[in-house]
C-alpha cells in the first residue's frame, strides 16, 4: 500500500495520521521516515537581476540561514521550514517534465501515492480554485492548496494542463514556490 494524503478544511491526513500545519519535522518523520536530503537556506548572487553588494547579500543569508528543506526522494515529497524544525509547507512533485527546471531540493521522483482533496480526486477538486495563467489556488478553511503548472503555455490549450508541484500550507502563509527557489543548498 502506498502513501496517502488527504487535505480538507479539517487538516491533513498523511497515511491516516492527522497532521496540522505548522508542525514539528518529527511529526512528518514519524510517518514518512527520515528524509533523504536536507538543504539549508542560501542566497546566491546570481539570483538577482541587478548587482547586490556584499553587505546586503550577507544580511539576506543571515535571514535565511535557518531555513531548511527536507526531501523524501522515493516518495516524491519535500517540506519547507523557516527555522529548520517547524514545517510550514508540504510539497508534492506531480510530474517529470523536462520543460521546467526543478530546484535541487525537489524529490528526484514523482509523487506516486494517492493525493485527495476532501477525500475526492485532487485534480477535479482543484478545478474549483482560483486559476491564473500558470497557477491554481484552492482555499480549504485555514489551508491553501497551491499548484503550479509545468508549462503555462499548455493552459491555452488544455483545462487539465499538467501540474509540476502542489504545495499545501496555511492560507495566511503567503510564501509560494518562487519565494524558496534557489534558497537551499544540499548537504545530505
Amino acid at each position: 500500500m502506498g502513501l496517502t494524503l488527504d487535505v480538507s478544511e479539517n487538516g491533513l491526513l498523511l497515511n491516516g495520521a492527522a497532521i496540522t500545519l505548522p508542525c514539528d519535522i518529527s511529526e512528518l518523520t514519524a510517518v514518512l521516515g527520515k528524509a533523504d536530503k536536507t538543504s539549508f537556506g542560501e542566497v546566491k548572487r546570481d539570483m538577482f537581476d541587478e548587482d547586490i553588494d556584499e553587505q546586503a547579500l550577507a544580511q539576506l543569508n543571515a535571514q535565511t540561514a535557518q531555513r531548511a528543506c527536507y526531501t523524501w526522494n522515493a516518495l516524491g515529497m519535500h517540506c519547507h521550514t523557516d527555522d529548520g524544525v517547524t514545517v510550514n509547507t508540504l510539497s508534492l512533485r506531480m510530474n517529470d517534465s523536462t520543460l521546467m527546471k526543478h530546484p535541487d531540493y525537489y524529490a528526484k521522483t514523482m509523487f506516486s501515492g494517492t493525493f485527495t482533496i476532501n477525500d475526492r480526486p485532487w485534480l477535479k477538486q482543484l478545478e474549483k480554485g482560483d486559476r491564473s495563467e500558470d497557477t491554481t489556488e484552492l482555499i480549504l478553511g485555514e489551508y491553501s492548496v497551491y499548484a503550479t503548472r509545468t508549462d503555462c503555455r499548455m493552459h491555452l490549450f488544455s483545462k487539465a494542463a499538467k501540474y509540476s508541484v502542489i504545495e499545501i500550507s496555511l492560507d495566511e502563509d503567503d510564501d509560494d514556490i518562487d519565494d524558496y527557489g534557489g534558497l537551499f543548498s544540499s548537504v545530505k
